[in-house]
């Protein structure tokens, strides 16, 4: 499937799911998403939890935008294929394996459970009861001025470096607003 393909059939699903969602039938990722969606997604290393809690904050707040979603989706996507050779991980973390959001790391506190979460994104192996990208991740990026699509970028390329990432946001921590 050409890039061009996925990113259409991609926005054609998550239409859908809005629709859904917002006509109050779909509550559930199974009442958004049908057997060949699922499949679908599957396809690009993304399960329907993920792209449902992002329809989901869409619908309640009107936010991430689907084109931060799709940006988001793009790089997992690429791990997935090419890193992960479009297998499935070993095993999908426990939500108490993840840090709580009031650890610091270099005194900015959230990062290492955004960090974590971003990790297991890239990885496939996040929970269905986390959210890379939720509530509280939001926030804390518009803080330190990165976007979402942008901070897992940063932590693709930064693998286990977690002082690149941390040079990034210190960075944009110090940046004059323009």
């Amino acid at each position: 499937m050409s890039e061009r393909d996925w990113e259409q059939r991609f926005r054609e699903v998550y239409d859908r799911a809005v629709q859904i969602f917002d006509a109050d039938g779909g509550r559930t990722p199974e009442e958004c998403f049908g057997a060949e969606e699922q499949a679908f997604l599957a396809t690009l290393g993304c399960t329907p939890q993920e792209l449902y809690d992002f329809v989901e904050d869409w619908c309640w707040s009107k936010e991430p935008s689907f084109e931060e979603v799709l940006e988001v989706t793009s790089i997992r996507r690429e791990y997935f294929l090419e890193r992960q050779a479009g297998r499935k991980p070993g095993r999908v973390k426990s939500p108490s394996e993840f840090p709580s959001g009031n650890e610091e790391l270099a005194g900015i506190r959230w990062l290492p459970r955004i960090l974590a979460k971003a990790r297991a994104k890239l990885r496939g192996e996040l929970p269905p009861q986390l959210m890379y990208g939720c509530g509280g991740d939001r926030p804390f990026l518009a803080s330190v001025g990165v976007g979402l699509a942008e901070f897992l970028r940063a932590v693709r390329d930064a693998g286990d470096d977690d002082g690149a990432v941390v040079a990034l946001l210190k960075r944009r921590m110090n940046e004059e607003p323009g």
